[in-house]
């Protein structure tokens, strides 16, 4: 037999993948799924706190837009057909679920020295964003992420202020 009849033969016999190796290839793939995961994890709530600010900011200015053309007042609330003619459409709230109301809750007390909400958190029946017309002040809420101090973390990021703790309202 001759070297070539050798390798040949040797080459007709090995044409499959062993088991080994086919284990090898599945655990280095499951490794690179584990930290591409990893790594864009925080990714949605990111880019949902960034659209939460970008909407708030959009409606601040026109809430502003508003009241310049009404004189210096503020609309007594901010209906769905405003946020039609803002957005083009009524837009879900960028934490919302299913059970969470379209449109802008309107506070009624008529306290102009209360610049956020009394609940900060959105729960399954109110509206992701809280507007105040006796000032102008429009507020997201968040979703409770499940500790105190990352939800607040969450509320002074989205709407950009440095409130002491969950209950501040002014």
């Amino acid at each position: 037999m001759t070297l070539r009849n050798a390798l040949q033969r040797s080459s007709r016999a090995r044409r499959g993948f062993t088991l080994v190796e086919i284990l090898i290839v599945v655990v280095i793939l499951g490794v690179l799924a584990a930290i591409v995961v990893t790594s864009f994890g925080g990714v949605d709530l990111e880019a949902r706190s960034s659209a939460a600010q970008s909407d708030l900011k959009h409606m601040q200015t026109q809430v502003m837009l508003e009241a310049q053309a009404n004189g210096g007042g503020f609309p007594d609330e901010i209906s769905n057909d405003m946020l039609t003619e803002w957005f083009g459409r009524v837009r879900p709230h960028p934490f919302s679920t299913g059970e969470t109301p379209l449109g802008v809750e309107t506070d009624e007390s008529g306290d102009s020295s209360m610049t956020h909400p009394a609940e900060k958190l959105i729960a399954e029946d109110s509206f992701g964003w809280w507007y105040n017309p006796t000032n102008g002040v429009i507020r997201s809420r968040v979703p409770d992420q499940g500790a105190d101090e990352v939800n607040l973390d969450l509320y002074r990021l989205v709407n950009i202020t440095s409130i002491g703790n969950l209950a501040d309202v002014e």
